[in-house]
């Protein structure tokens, strides 16, 4: 229910990036730099997806408005 996806928001997600968000800054002050890599994983081959084989490691920019 929306209740119950509001309730863990609340209770998962806003204090992981909020933590997130504290470590990068502590970083950031120390080093005056903080990068931050998301990464998931997927299968390399996904046939009912794509052709081929899908490389180990792709850096996207999502459109061009997460990095250059």
């Amino acid at each position: 229910t929306e209740s119950e996806i509001a309730a863990r928001r609340e209770a998962i997600w806003v204090p992981y990036h909020a933590r997130l968000a504290e470590e990068l800054e502590r970083i950031r002050a120390a080093h005056g730099i903080a990068m931050l890599w998301d990464a998931h994983s997927i299968r390399s081959v996904l046939p009912r997806f794509f052709e081929g084989t899908l490389p180990d490691l792709n850096l996207g920019t999502a459109k061009g408005a997460a990095c250059d």
